[in-house]
C-alpha cells in the first residue's frame, strides 16, 4: 500500500508525534509498504531529512513557545489536503498529537478532500479531545468520573466545591502538558495560569489516588491490562517520554 504518515505538526506535543510517527514509518516499511512522510508544519519530508526529525524527537521536553510559533508561521493548514503525495496515497496514517490534529480539525479537512485516514472521525476526535465534554457525556451515561468544577469559577469557589487535592489541566491536549496536582490552596492560581497557557478552557477536578492502568482494545479484543509505575509522583511528561523513568507491568 501507499501510506502517507502525518507526523510532527505545531502543537506542544510535536516531539511526541515525531517519535511515534518515526516508529510507525519504520514498521510500515518493514512490512513492505511504500511510505511518504508529511509534516503539516512544512510539507513532504525527503528521506534524507528524516534523520533530522529523529534528532528533534529526542530532545527533552515539549517545544518552546518560540519554536511552535516559528513552525505555525509556515504551517500548511487546510492546504495539506492539496499535497499530491497525500492525494495519491491509499491511506493517511495519522501519527499527530495535540491541537489541530487530534481535535477533529484535521479529520474535517481530510473528510472534505475525500482522503481515507486512520483513527476516529471528526466528531469522535473532537469529543475525545475535549475533556470537559467527555466528562459531561460520561456522567450522562452514568459512567464514573471524578467530580469537576464548572468553567470560570474562582479559586475559592473551586476549593469550596471540591476540596483538596485537585488536578488542574487544559481541557484540550494530552501528554500531561500543563497539568498540576494541587495539594494546597495557595498553589491553585498558579496551576490555573499554567493550564491556561495551553488552552482557554481549564478543567479542575478532584484528585483520585490509585494505580495507573491502561487496556488496549485491538479489533474488538481486549489485550492484557498494563500497570504503569511512574518515576515521578504522577505519570507526567518526563515519566512518559524519558527512557527508564517508568515501569510497565504486563499483565498488571
Amino acid at each position: 500500500m501507499r501510506v502517507a504518515v502525518l507526523l510532527g505538526g505545531t502543537s506542544e506535543e510535536r516531539r511526541v508525534s515525531l517519535a511515534s510517527g518515526g516508529a510507525v514509518c519504520g514498521a510500515l516499511r518493514e512490512k513492505g509498504h511504500s511510505v511518504v512522510v508529511i509534516d503539516p508544519a512544512s510539507g513532504v519530508i525527503p528521506a534524507a531529512a528524516e534523520a533530522e526529525l529523529a534528532l528533534e524527537a529526542g530532545r527533552p521536553g515539549p517545544p518552546s513557545d518560540h519554536e511552535r510559533e516559528t513552525l505555525a508561521a509556515s504551517a500548511l493548514g487546510p492546504r495539506i489536503a492539496e499535497i499530491p503525495e497525500l492525494l495519491d496515497a491509499d491511506v493517511a496514517f495519522l501519527a499527530l498529537h495535540g491541537r489541530g490534529s487530534e481535535d477533529g480539525q484535521l479529520q474535517a479537512i481530510l473528510d472534505a478532500a475525500g482522503i481515507c485516514y486512520t483513527g476516529a472521525g471528526m466528531l469522535g476526535s473532537a469529543i475525545a479531545f475535549d475533556k470537559r465534554v467527555s466528562k459531561e457525556l460520561m456522567r450522562y451515561a452514568d459512567l464514573a468520573t471524578p467530580d469537576w468544577a464548572p468553567a470560570g469559577l474562582s479559586a475559592d469557589a473551586v476549593t469550596a466545591m471540591l476540596g483538596l487535592p485537585l488536578v488542574v489541566k487544559p481541557s484540550g491536549g494530552g501528554s500531561t502538558v500543563g497539568l498540576t496536582v494541587v495539594r494546597e490552596e495557595t498553589q491553585l492560581e498558579a496551576a490555573i495560569e499554567l493550564a491556561r497557557h495551553f488552552g482557554d478552557d481549564v478543567l479542575v477536578e478532584s484528585f483520585v489516588p490509585g494505580r495507573e492502568l491502561t487496556v488496549t482494545i485491538l479489533e474488538g479484543q481486549a489485550l492484557p491490562a498494563v500497570e504503569i509505575v511512574p518515576g515521578n509522583e504522577i505519570y507526567d511528561y518526563e515519566s512518559k517520554y524519558t527512557a527508564g523513568m517508568s515501569q510497565y507491568l504486563v499483565p498488571a
